[in-house]
């Protein structure tokens, strides 16, 4: 039994040792060769309202993510910071036609999702709802209906976010 504790401690201790080495840090290392990135082969054409669409297939998956960016200058809020991400967080708040709650349980149904920002308007589910989620996208993007209550707690939300950055050196820097 004493040899096979001695046994176990000179492996550890034999560990110990090598794990040691010191690495002089001095020295940077000498970087490798800088990688080429690969983009996906695409196609690209321009509706007649001036829309630009790029278009990515793989068909390794049955799966459609739409994305439509909005190309604007950068605004400076001042102290009315926060209206432009509140802005973007409503579009996706209803439409004329379906309620938040409505809008969620059928973007929930297909196991899709739905993501607004002031930048951008992402949906992505299945491929066999590209359809319905079209229809989605375009409804959200052509009927927001902005309503006050939500509203009111996306603005509450807001507040206490940058009342908590105020304290925050991070985001004060």
């Amino acid at each position: 039994m004493k040899k096979f504790i001695y046994s176990i401690v000179a492996l550890f201790a034999a560990f110990t040792l090598t794990a040691q080495v010191t690495i002089d840090r001095s020295n940077a290392p000498t970087p490798g060769p800088a990688r080429i990135p690969t983009i996906a082969s695409y196609e690209s054409f321009e509706l007649k309202n001036g829309l630009k669409v790029f278009v990515v297939e793989d068909h390794k998956l049955p799966r459609i993510s739409m994305t439509l960016l909005l190309d604007r200058d950068p605004i400076i809020e001042g102290e009315k910071a926060g209206y432009v991400s509140i802005a973007g967080d409503m579009i996706g708040a209803g439409t004329s036609t379906r309620s938040k709650a409505e809008l969620d349980e059928e973007v929930d149904f297909m196991g899709a999702n739905l993501s607004t920002g002031s930048s951008s308007i992402n949906v992505g589910g299945l491929s066999k709802y590209t359809d319905n989620l079209i229809t989605i996208l375009s409804d959200v993007l052509l009927n927001p209906s902005f309503p006050e209550d939500e509203f009111t707690k996306l603005k509450s939300q807001m507040t206490s976010g940058l009342q908590a950055n105020a304290d925050d050196p991070d985001a004060i820097s």
